[in-house]
């Protein structure tokens, strides 16, 4: 009796003890759905779709596209949050609202899972990005750095050859030419299976 409550001590010590190392080893990346960011723009982007570890050049800041004309603008400040809404395949069989062009979603989400091999579009993350309580977009995030203080999306919006409009979501205002590096990319927000 007293080897077998012995044993099980020594068992919940050593659980006690992994559990610390456990927590750990979890990546040290904040959630792009716990960030409000102060700040959107409208950017072109170079290259437009990018791989792992990959320089992006943004240039020519805007205000930020609303809707499908160039009027259709708001100003850069206010409160954008990014909403995981689940899979392109959940999106597309579970998503039946007017917010939704998935004609523009598809584009983005084709163009994106052709920048990696043997990529399937309908496990990518679809976001939808809002400014405050108004929806802006659906789309992709292709680069976010791990201080959750810049997140780079593809929404909806916007029927450009490739396939809808740029995003860059800051905590700080931005001005001239802008380089991030994208130490998240599209294929670390990929799912196997919808929410």
């Amino acid at each position: 009796m007293k080897k077998k409550i012995l044993s099980i001590l020594l068992s919940l010590c050593m659980v006690a003890v992994l559990l610390p190392t456990t927590a750990l080893a979890a990546p040290a990346v904040t959630p792009v759905e716990n960030v409000t960011f102060n700040y959107a723009y409208d950017v072109q982007r170079t290259p437009p779709f990018p791989r792992a570890n990959t320089n992006i050049k943004l240039d020519t800041l805007k205000k930020p596209l609303i809707g499908d004309k160039t009027d259709d603008c708001v100003e850069n400040n206010g409160s954008w949050t990014l909403t995981r809404v689940g899979t392109y395949s959940y999106v597309k069989g579970n998503v039946n609202d007017n917010k939704l062009n998935t004609t523009y979603l598809y584009g983005i989400v084709g163009n994106v899972a052709g920048e990696y091999k043997n990529l399937d579009k309908d496990t990518i993350v679809i976001h939808e990005l809002k400014n405050g309580d108004t929806h802006i977009a659906y789309g992709v995030i292709i680069a976010t750095d791990q201080e959750g203080s810049y997140v780079l999306f593809l929404g909806d919006s916007w029927p450009s050859t490739l396939g809808g409009a740029g995003y860059l979501l800051s905590k700080e205002e931005k001005t001239g030419t802008v380089t991030v590096t994208a130490e998240m990319i599209a294929t670390d927000f990929v799912e196997q299976t919808p929410p």
